[in-house]
């Protein structure tokens, strides 16, 4: 609050959004986590909930334009990835979708 007390018009505009758009981007892995650890049904609901409430939040401040891509933290690097498969050795296609839903 003390960062955008002394600011007026789109400085705090622009401040506000910002610092919600980053609050908002630290709980969203938090809510996701909740949600995939739990057998408790009432915990699994309410952390649904949650992700459309800050999900939503989170486009509506992207909204704005006042959300630049500079602004947005750099992406996880990937951990524990299987190595490349080998360009000599084929594999068997993946059967057509459809073949799935039984038909065909």
């Amino acid at each position: 609050m003390s960062e955008i007390t002394g600011k007026s018009g789109n400085d705090y505009d622009r401040t506000a959004v910002a610092r919600l758009r980053m609050a908002h981007g630290q709980i969203y892995p938090a809510i996701a986590a909740v949600r995939g650890s739990t057998r408790n049904t009432l915990v699994r609901n309410f952390s649904e909930q949650c992700e459309t409430f800050v999900r939503t939040h989170m486009r509506l401040l992207e909204g704005t334009g006042f959300v630049t891509g500079d602004m947005l933290p750099d992406p996880p690097q990937a951990t524990g990835a299987p190595p490349p498969g080998d360009p000599g050795h084929s594999h068997a296609p993946a059967p057509a979708a459809t073949s799935l839903l039984g038909g065909g």
